[in-house]
């Protein structure tokens, strides 16, 4: 009676057969997921672009800008006052601006998160650690002072620095007026992300470091292969010509000046 089954030559060939179509298909499927990534990235960006001008045809044309007048950005928590010198004054986080968006408008949490975007997940209630909130409408920030996490922990994207630095220089914060091809946001500022080294890369890690989804004033968004943007087609990371080297210093120097900042992860 003849046995069957396969033998040792044959199994050898069927499992090379695998290998060989394993490493045809993984760079494929690895392109396709990154390629996915970008688009879905993209797409929270959009959103985001029509969120900001929904805002802005509400509050005279204005981008959104937590705080007070003189607010200032700062780098541990949410608005808070902190003392720059002979008088106190009003500190606030990038994120508690981009917030207003989920208080005024019908964007959600989910959409600030970009699936490649590493030690970042999308904020809700679990994430107070005091019970001060029912709904995340009772929040003004990601993060912050009375939150178990930080906002860099659950914003993926960078906005153009509305406040002034902390030596107290005026910051240009966009508006509705402002030309069409003026970054408003876009993936991380890799000076400001743990995840990036911008001395060997200033384009996105979320995206392989291949470049970065900008959205524009327009709130058109692309995928952009360089960081030289803008009007003046600047380095849309650093304010002027210098390179930050800490979160919270700099602003833009004028209006024409593309300046797209964020709060680390913890």
């Amino acid at each position: 009676m003849k046995r069957k089954g396969f033998t040792l030559i044959e199994l050898l060939i069927v499992i090379a057969i695998i290998a060989l179509l394993m490493s045809i298909l993984m760079p494929a499927l690895a392109k396709a997921r990154e390629l996915a990534i970008r688009l879905v990235c993209g797409t929270n960006l959009k959103g985001l672009g029509s969120a900001m001008a929904i805002y802005a045809h509400e509050n005279d044309d204005s981008f959104p800008v937590a705080g007070p007048s003189g607010t200032m950005w700062t780098d541990d928590g949410y608005i808070k006052k902190w003392n720059t010198g002979p008088e106190w004054k009003e500190g606030a986080t990038i994120s508690s601006s981009l917030y207003l968006l989920v208080l005024h408008t019908k964007v959600t949490t989910k959409q600030f998160v970009c699936q490649g975007d590493a030690d970042t997940r999308v904020f809700g209630l679990a994430d107070v650690s005091v019970r001060i909130a029912t709904s995340i409408f009772d929040c003004f920030d990601f993060g912050g002072d009375r939150i178990a996490t930080k906002p860099g922990d659950h914003v993926s994207y960078s906005y153009h620095m509305p406040y002034a630095d902390m030596g107290g220089e005026a910051g240009f914060p966009l508006t509705d007026q402002s030309r069409n091809n003026s970054p408003v946001m876009a993936d991380r500022n890799p000076f400001f992300n743990n995840n990036a080294d911008p001395e060997s890369s200033m384009n996105s890690p979320a995206h392989q470091e291949k470049g970065q989804n900008v959205l524009y004033k327009d709130s058109h968004v692309a995928f952009e292969q360089t960081h030289l943007l803008g009007q003046m087609e600047d380095n849309i990371w650093t304010y002027g010509d210098t390179e930050p080297t800490d979160v919270g210093e700099g602003a833009p120097v004028d209006e024409r000046d593309a300046y797209l900042v964020n709060e680390r992860q913890s």
